[in-house]
């Protein structure tokens, strides 16, 4: 299965802290997400939830801009882009990679806004959204069984 980069990483972080830049990356990531199965550590629900979280630190929207935006989205969404998403349902150490947000305050206002995303998610597009705790090791075995379930009842290639 490919590994799609995520379009977030194209742009350097310092770039991204406006609206009209998150929905440059949130267009990008819905064409790398063009192509039938795929795995990637981004989804446009994480694109939704910088996009989010840059209006509100602006502290204005734009309505035309934000029109666009959830158009673009609930298009994606109307062609069933994923089988499952991993919810990562905690906080550990970030490295700088020099691409990453690695403000703490910023990972928590997301990873608290996807976490309440995920039963929208799951009750509108049902899609399963599985929380994945624990070691790197914990997050791995998690992941790879359910892969594996998923594969074994013919849900995934």
């Amino acid at each position: 299965m490919p590994v799609i980069v995520d379009a977030a990483s194209i742009v350097p972080r310092n770039l991204r802290n406006n609206p009209l830049s998150q929905c440059w990356i949130l267009n990008n990531q819905i064409r790398a997400e063009q192509q039938p199965g795929f795995i990637s550590d981004r989804t446009i629900f994480d694109c939704l939830a910088y996009y989010r979280m840059t209006c509100e630190k602006q502290g204005y929207i734009d309505f035309d801009l934000e029109a666009s935006y959830h158009a673009a989205f609930a298009r994606h969404m109307q062609s069933n882009p994923y089988d499952i998403i991993f919810h990562v349902d905690e906080f550990f150490p970030l490295r700088d990679n020099g691409t990453r947000n690695i403000s703490e305050d910023d990972q928590r206002w997301v990873h608290y806004f996807l976490e309440r995303q995920a039963r929208i998610i799951e009750g509108t597009y049902g899609i399963r959204v599985v929380p994945v705790k624990g070691s790197r090791d914990d997050r791995n075995v998690t992941i790879n069984t359910v892969l594996q379930a998923y594969i074994d009842a013919g849900l995934m290639q």
